[in-house]
C-alpha cells in the first residue's frame, strides 16, 4: 500500500528546522550588531579621539592638549603613556633657561617657553601665542653676510646666528643672540628662535 498523503510529522519537522535557522540568523545578527556597537563605543571612538588630539597637536603646534583618560584597559594605558610623553616634552621646552620661540613658517608664534615670557615681562603663560615674531625680535645692525626671510621680515646671518633686541612692551629692550633653526614637526615646517641674553656681555664690552 502506497500512501501519497504527506505525513504531518515531516511537515512539522521541516517547519521547526526553518524556524531554528531563522532564530539562529536573527540571534547572530543581533550579537554582531551588539559587538559592533561595543567595538565602536569602547575602542574605535577612543582611538579616533587619540588620533584627533595627535592631529591637533601637529597642526596647531600646541603642546598643552591632552587625551581624556577613562577606564582601565589597554587604550587607557596607551592614552596615559601619550599624555606622559606630552608632559615630558612640554616640561623640557618650558624649562629651557633661554627664551625659546617656536613659530610657523609665516613667523606666527605657536608656543613660547617660560623664559620667553619672563623676557617679555609676562607672568602668565600663553600670552605670546599668535604674536608675530618680527614684532618682538628686532635684528641689530645688518652685516654683509646677512639675509632676510621674506615671510617673517627677520634678518639673519648665513649661519642663522645673529644679534638682535627683544622689544618688551615697556619699551625696554634686551640685547640677545638669536639662533634660528628650521625643523620638521610632523608634516609641517617650524622655525625655532633661541635667544641668549647678552646684557652682561654688552655691559662688559662697554666697560672695556
Amino acid at each position: 500500500i502506497r500512501l501519497t498523503e504527506p505525513r504531518e510529522i515531516y511537515t512539522e519537522g521541516r517547519r521547526a528546522i526553518l524556524h531554528s535557522y531563522l532564530w539562529i540568523f536573527l540571534s547572530g545578527g543581533g550579537i554582531l550588531v551588539l559587538v559592533m556597537i561595543l567595538l565602536d563605543t569602547m575602542v574605535l571612538t577612543r582611538l579616533d579621539g587619540l588620533r584627533s588630539v595627535s592631529e591637533r597637536i601637529v597642526s596647531g603646534g600646541g603642546m598643552g592638549i591632552r587625551v581624556p583618560v577613562s577606564g582601565n584597559d589597554e587604550i587607557t594605558i596607551l592614552s596615559s603613556s601619550f599624555n606622559t610623553l606630552l608632559d615630558t616634552l612640554e616640561n623640557l621646552v618650558a624649562e629651557i633657561p633661554d627664551p625659546l620661540f617656536i613659530c610657523d613658517p609665516d613667523g606666527r608664534i605657536l608656543p613660547a617657553n617660560r623664559a620667553a615670557h619672563r623676557a617679555m615681562g609676562f607672568e602668565t603663560k600663553g600670552l605670546l601665542s599668535g604674536t608675530d615674531i618680527a614684532s618682538i625680535v628686532k635684528p641689530a645692525e645688518v652685516q654683509k653676510d646677512n639675509g632676510k626671510d621674506p615671510r617673517t621680515d627677520i634678518v639673519f646671518s648665513s649661519k642663522d646666528v645673529f644679534e638682535a633686541d627683544i622689544a618688551r612692551p615697556d619699551r625696554d629692550s634686551i640685547p640677545v643672540e638669536i639662533r634660528r633653526q628650521e625643523i620638521r614637526y610632523g608634516k609641517r615646517s617650524l622655525v625655532l628662535f633661541l635667544a641668549r641674553d647678552l646684557t652682561e656681555r654688552k655691559g662688559f664690552e662697554q666697560r672695556l
